[in-house]
């Protein structure tokens, strides 16, 4: 095993105290072993910055000397959705990546309601089913949601916009870290992937995905009817195609619909997938305490 420092986190400039969460893969960016992937396996103290034991799966073990590894030049990079290229919530921020700049810019949707606390993301046109879609498990509420648009047009004249992140705001604080967050029905498990590469998302098909509380959807869309033909594309202004693809709603693109059936304003919030069709994944942010404070569908428009 190998000592090594890793960065803390900036959040709005401030440098808090991160303690990473023990067994999040770490990939170092320079240094004797650059480009390897190892585990954070303990901490070792806090002073002057958080300082680790990072596990390599070759077994081998290293001692460490008492000259601090930033004096070395060793560097840590967390690989995704905890590397720096992720970009939720970030508000008239220019950001690199892979494929270009991208103008990013937040858009209020409003307010969610989450009776039973099991937050289904889904594409609502083919996937979304009556009861017992798969869903993440959050306190149940009322909760904000927005969704973080990127301008990938080449001087950022706005002629190509794409939905990069929807966020369903849980609780306010400083995030420590990012995890992929199992959808799962009832009595299934949710244990985390044991590799940090890879994710569990849910498929989109018809360029859509959606914030819906589950049990809200059994109580309150109609049984024993054709919701395509009835409440998607039934030709009129309240059709959930038409509210999207109105600009004075929220955006097109955007809409937060009042489910058809609904006695406290249980609402859904549908959003247009980025670049289209495909798998996305649901990543929960959490503080240093392990406790959720958002969760996000990622588009990977922003990489």
């Amino acid at each position: 095993m190998i000592h090594y420092e890793l960065e803390q986190l900036r959040v709005e400039g401030a440098l808090p105290d991160v303690i990473y969460k023990f067994g999040d893969k770490v990939r170092l960016k320079s240094g004797e072993r650059a480009g390897e992937v190892g585990r954070i396996v303990a901490l070792i103290s806090l002073e002057p910055a958080p300082y680790y034991v990072i596990e390599f799966p070759d077994g081998l073990s290293e001692t460490q000397s008492n000259t601090k590894p930033s004096e070395r030049g060793s560097e840590i990079v967390m690989s995704w959705p905890n590397d720096e290229t992720w970009s939720a919530e970030k508000h008239e921020q220019i950001v690199a990546t892979e494929d270009g700049d991208r103008f990013l810019r937040v858009v209020d949707c409003g307010r969610l309601f989450l009776p039973s606390g099991k937050l289904v993301a889904c594409d609502p046109f083919v996937f979304l089913q009556s009861s017992g879609n798969p869903h993440v498990l959050v306190p149940p509420g009322h909760y904000s949601v927005s969704v973080t648009l990127a301008d990938v047009s080449e001087k950022f004249e706005g002629s190509d916009i794409r939905e990069a992140y929807a966020t369903v705001r849980i609780a306010n604080g400083s995030e420590a870290y990012r995890r992929v967050l199992p959808l799962a029905r009832d009595r299934e498990s949710r244990e985390p992937l044991d590799d940090d590469d890879e994710f569990t998302g849910f498929p989109v098909d018809a360029g859509t995905a959606c914030f819906v509380d589950d049990e809200a959807v059994a109580r309150c869309m109609p049984a024993d009817i054709n919701w395509y033909e009835t409440l998607f594309d039934n030709g009129r202004d309240d059709s959930w195609f038409a509210q999207m693809d109105d600009p004075k709603h929220i955006r097109v693109g955007v809409a937060n619909i009042r489910l058809p059936l609904a006695r406290s304003n249980e609402n859904i919030m549908i959003i247009h997938s980025g670049w289209g069709d495909g798998v996305y994944p649901v990543v929960g942010s959490f503080d240093a305490r392990h406790q959720i404070l958002a969760v996000h569908i990622d588009f990977f428009v922003v990489q």
